[in-house]
């Protein structure tokens, strides 16, 4: 499955985005929803060879962001879709945070990030019997490959060992997702692209927009880019959220008179 294009394009296009991006430094707030998110990286053995950046030991890249893309059936997701400079913002931020930081004129690049976020949506056929609610037959949906690609990519052959996620990655409902992937920076025009990792973040469609799941897909994101991680799921909290009081001076176990 194609998902990018050839080394040249992405080299040309990312110098236009770093410039245009460099001044970008502040992120909203994760959107607090309760959600089940399916997460998971495929990493190449030359990605391996990589260990994970931090923010004392940075990785420099070079951004490109293809945007939001509508896959398969019609969802009308792009009638609220999230902007473009604020979802670029928030990832930007969130990478740095982990160790990866933009390329400049000082530090120069040593991968390329490909960022790209959207809807998919089951292309289905036949399916006229299918019983209300329930989610289409495989042969019924002839996009179930593609969904299956963004959900879990080339991780899908190991779903059985994960049976406590099998039936929500491998079933074929609407999805939003995010993917970025990652690959080694090259200078010459001739040479062929060469894969590092791709992170799979993905939560169902129904129940909100892309613009109100994405910043928590983006948060999802965080612990896994660079890192091999095996298909798998987690919850969000609903309504989550940190009260801090007003500052109380209690005294130390066992002191007389003295404040701690």
């Amino acid at each position: 499955m194609k998902y990018v294009s050839r080394s040249v394009t992405l080299r040309r296009t990312g110098f236009v985005v770093l410039t245009a991006l460099a001044s970008l430094s502040s992120s909203r707030a994760v959107t607090n929803d309760e959600r089940f998110v399916i997460q998971s990286v495929d990493i190449t053995r030359a990605g391996k060879k990589l260990p994970p950046p931090s923010p004392e030991t940075p990785t420099y890249y070079i951004p490109i962001f293809q945007g939001y893309k509508e896959l398969g059936a019609v969802s009308k997701d792009y009638e609220r879709k999230p902007p473009d400079e604020e979802t670029a913002r928030q990832l930007i931020n969130m990478l740095a945070k982990q160790g990866y930081r933009m390329a400049s004129k000082q530090f120069h690049p040593t991968i390329v990030l490909v960022f790209q976020w959207g809807s998919i949506v089951p292309i289905e056929v036949d399916s006229a019997n299918r019983a209300p609610g329930q989610p289409p037959l495989p042969g019924h949906v002839t996009n179930a490959a593609e969904i299956k690609a963004y959900v879990v990519g080339e991780r899908g052959r190991d779903l059985d060992r994960h049976y406590a996620y099998y039936s929500e990655m491998t079933n074929l409902e609407a999805r939003h997702y995010l993917m970025i992937s990652a690959f080694e920076y090259r200078r010459g025009d001739e040479e062929s692209e060469v894969l590092l990792w791709r992170a799979h973040v993905t939560t169902e469609l129904w129940g909100n927009f892309l613009s109100e799941v994405l910043p928590l897909m983006i948060a999802h994101a965080a612990p896994i880019v660079g890192r091999n991680v095996p298909p798998g799921g987690a919850w969000t909290p609903r309504n989550a959220q940190v009260i801090i009081g007003a500052p109380v001076v209690v005294p130390e176990s066992g002191a007389t008179g003295k404040k701690k």
